[in-house]
């Protein structure tokens, strides 16, 4: 009950032990993580981590129709899809995995999921040949 109802009463949650704490950055941090089901190491938040990661997990994966997933922040996504639709990608990971594979086309179709808590899932159905 508000005891001085011209005052907008302020919501503090109550930790475990029952006391009305008001979250830590990190804790907030920690409940957008549990949200989204994911762990802090599995969140991309630089275009560099970003292309290194795709290229790893193409490289790993070797020639032909193969998949696989990254996550990033919300924020973050326009980032990475304003890379894929000037072409940016290509320098980045695309022409470096050619190389390495020794492939001469890779076609890339992108899905994305957002997963809650400020996070998206990036699926790539990738062929290459």
């Amino acid at each position: 009950i508000n005891p001085n109802p011209s005052t907008p009463l302020t919501w503090i949650p109550k930790k475990e032990n029952g006391t009305s704490v008001p979250m830590t950055p990190e804790e907030k941090e920690k409940e957008r993580l549990q949200q989204a089901g994911i762990s802090k190491e599995d969140v991309l938040t630089s275009l560099e981590a970003y292309y290194k990661d795709c290229h790893r997990k193409l490289k790993d994966r070797g020639v032909g129709d193969k998949k696989f997933s990254n996550v990033v922040e919300e924020s973050f996504w326009p980032t990475v899809e304003k890379a894929y639709l000037e072409g940016d990608h290509e320098k980045g990971y695309v022409e470096a995995v050619k190389k390495d594979l020794g492939v001469e086309n890779v076609v890339i179709q992108l899905q994305i999921q957002r997963l809650g808590g400020g996070y998206y899932r990036i699926y790539h159905n990738v062929l290459t040949y």
